[in-house]
């Protein structure tokens, strides 16, 4: 059934910093290429023309000095364009798409993949200035997912969704009355956010044709897994449907299924080489084909290596057969995610998903060209597009002098596609440049050296041509390189009362240190116990003294020079509470309390000094504060004992009925 519609608001605000290099990406390194191929921004030649489209993510053994983001890079894997996403970000699906009629930058950016969280999902639409021209969020209440964002003719955007509902597993083995994540899509008027068209798997589609086996935990059962959905040459929807090993016909107007392709209910017989397991990616070739980037694995292989195959289906004999087939020679099994796209010129571009690996074929399923990104990262989906970026920012020089007198020049215009030189002017002031230097674009940070350093430098870029595309403001020297960290503080536990020591190493001239020191409040008035003592607050090095539970919480420094500021992760010092050898038993506390307390606690070598100070703050406090002392000991004695709060309270003398906070 077709669901009523919800007007949702249409966002224009930036999706980060576009237009400003702030991240490094991951490192692409070049496999394979075709030796005639011109590995120039754009390329044509044996490979086809244009960039590389991908999304890096991290995975198992990435490296934490890079980010994810969604990346242009070129054939030699020099990056073009990125936008860096701090923390859980993640962005999927970066492609070239038509919009109003124009080449746009389309992607989505949320926090992971089947994430339900309201807002998380947007899908921006940029355009060749990276200026965000439109978003998309999902409507009718439900929460967008980033496995799809397919822009239509029509001005609509198609968008996946997870929906989580409860609903009856015992056709699988499971419970009659628990939580099923269903596959939804939305069609979304982009202009004006009206959902026009909304489609729900398990209204159509059963629990039963599912493979994804019994329920084994408390999870949403994610019997369905969209993973694509498209327009199919007459303009009815394609959806596939991981879990099911299924490609869906979906009638635009009234939803129903009009087909299926593979898995449990297959409308069409099936030809040798069929099923697809795991599939992604199915997209309309022409009215009786379809490509399907087809894993052939979960985790644990159908088939021994993951392909793309044609799938021709005859609607009229209802028989379907595989037409052509792309394996990597490498016999590449990819577990999860992973496209292709047929390009120009005959070649199929392919995406190896969480393996981060894309790869060029020729017609005849030749491998023309061949790239992997650094270790541990992954893109769900790769392309292959001509794009002209112009950034609208200038061009941004940073310039450091190096021990020889040298100076290591750093030309950046993050996104721009028309550079060819970068020539570097230099002078005594702004007013007075010349050229010192050109170099050829070598990405978009790309690093000239001079013998010398001027005493001001600004870089312009150049076309083909040789015209001027973009120039950045001068830079006055001197140029000194900003810190950099190059060892982190390291988390710690220490016994009561030790020492501790931090430290943190960084490189650059002149620098400066400051340690940002946030105790936990530990709630016990400092003057019961005696304080930690700090020596090196200005250094590399920090020592912590008698270390107690004030001194608990996070340590980072802050490395400064004239250049700028680099701050190291925060450290931390472990909750100090005595250890479990150490620490007060139940029966002890009672024995010692029983005695008449005061006495014995203040002088019990079973008692660790902070307790004893407290307990000698409560016994000799005058009256008018005999009361707050007390609160005193019963929060460390809580402390230091783990002993419940009301019992610690009831053996000092006080009200039970409240906690040691």
């Amino acid at each position: 059934m077709v669901r009523p519609s919800l007007v949702l608001t249409l966002s224009l605000a930036l999706a980060g910093s576009l237009g400003a290099q702030t991240g490094v990406p991951p490192p692409v390194s070049i496999v394979q290429t075709s030796a005639q191929a011109d590995n120039g921004l754009n390329s044509s030649g044996p490979l086809a023309s244009g960039l590389i489209f991908i999304t890096p993510a991290k995975g198992k053994g990435s490296s934490p000095a890079f980010s994810n983001g969604p990346l242009i890079i070129d054939n030699q894997g020099r990056p073009v364009w990125f936008m860096p996403l701090s923390g859980a970000g993640l962005a999927s699906d970066l492609r070239v798409q038509t919009y109003l009629g124009n080449p746009v930058l389309t992607w989505s950016q949320g926090v992971g993949f089947e994430n339900a969280t309201p807002g998380a999902t947007t899908d921006f639409i940029a355009d060749s200035t990276y200026h965000v021209i439109a978003s998309v969020q999902a409507g009718n209440g439900l929460d967008a997912d980033q496995h799809e964002f397919y822009l239509t003719p029509q001005g609509t955007a198609l968008i996946t969704i997870y929906n989580t509902v409860t609903g009856d597993l015992s056709s699988v083995g499971g419970s009659t009355s628990v939580p099923i994540l269903e596959g939804v899509f939305q069609e979304i008027n982009v202009a004006t956010g009206q959902v026009v068209f909304e489609w729900h798997s398990l209204d159509h589609v059963a629990v039963s044709e599912t493979y994804l086996g019994a329920p084994t935990t408390l999870q949403p059962y994610d019997y369905f897994h969209i993973n694509s959905v498209s327009l199919d040459t007459d303009g009815n929807f394609l959806v596939s449907s991981r879990h099911t090993w299924t490609v869906y016909k979906v009638n635009r107007t009234t939803g129903a299924v009009m087909w299926r392709l593979g898995g449990k209910k297959s409308d069409f017989a099936l030809g040798t080489g069929l099923p697809f397991a795991f599939q992604h990616d199915a997209i309309a070739v022409d009215a009786s084909t379809i490509r399907i980037f087809d894993n052939e694995s979960n985790g644990q292989a159908v088939l021994p290596a993951s392909r793309v195959i044609w799938v021709n289906h005859n609607d009229s004999t209802m028989t379907a057969s595989i037409t052509q087939s792309i394996q990597h020679p490498a016999g590449l099994s990819v577990l999860a995610e992973g496209s292709a796209q047929a390009l120009p010129n005959g070649d199929t571009f392919v995406e190896w998903g969480i393996l981060g690996r894309v790869s060029e074929f020729d017609s005849t399923g030749t491998l023309l060209f061949d790239a992997t990104q650094s270790t541990g990262f992954g893109s769900y989906r790769g392309y292959r597009f001509p794009w002209t970026g112009n950034p609208a920012t200038s061009p941004t020089v940073t310039a450091v002098t190096n021990a020889d007198g040298s100076v290591t020049v750093h030309a950046i215009w993050n996104g721009a596609t028309q550079v060819a030189t970068w020539n570097v002017m230099g002078g005594a002031s702004a007013g007075s440049l010349s050229s010192v230097g050109t170099a050829p674009w070598n990405g978009l940070d790309t690093v000239i050296t001079l013998a010398s350093a001027p005493m001001t430098l600004q870089v312009v870029a150049l076309d083909a041509s040789g015209a001027t595309l973009g120039q950045s403001t001068a830079l006055a020297g001197p140029f000194v390189a900003p810190p950099a960290i190059t060892a982190q503080p390291v988390s710690q536990t220490i016994a009561d009362g030790g020492t501790v020591v931090f430290s943190v190493a960084a490189t650059g001239p002149g620098l400066t240190y400051s340690w940002n020191i946030n105790p936990t409040n530990v709630g016990v008035p400092q003057q019961l116990i005696p304080l930690p003592s700090f020596t090196g607050t200005d250094g590399p090095t920090l020592v912590v003294h008698g270390a107690n539970m004030f001194a608990t919480g996070t340590y980072s420094c802050t490395v400064s020079n004239s250049a700028g500021t680099a701050t190291s992760n925060a450290a931390t010092l472990a909750d100090l509470r005595i250890g479990s050898a150490q620490r007060l038993s139940v029966p002890c506390i009672l024995r010692e309390m029983s005695l008449s307390m005061a006495p014995l606690l203040m002088h019990s070598e079973q008692v660790p000094a902070e307790v004893r100070d407290a307990i000698r703050a409560a016994y000799y406090a005058p009256p008018q504060h005999r009361a707050a002392s007390l609160e005193a000991a019963a929060r460390v004695l809580h402390w230091a004992t783990g002993i419940e709060c009301s019992d610690v309270r009831e053996l000092v003398g006080l009200p039970g009925d409240r906690d040691c906070a």
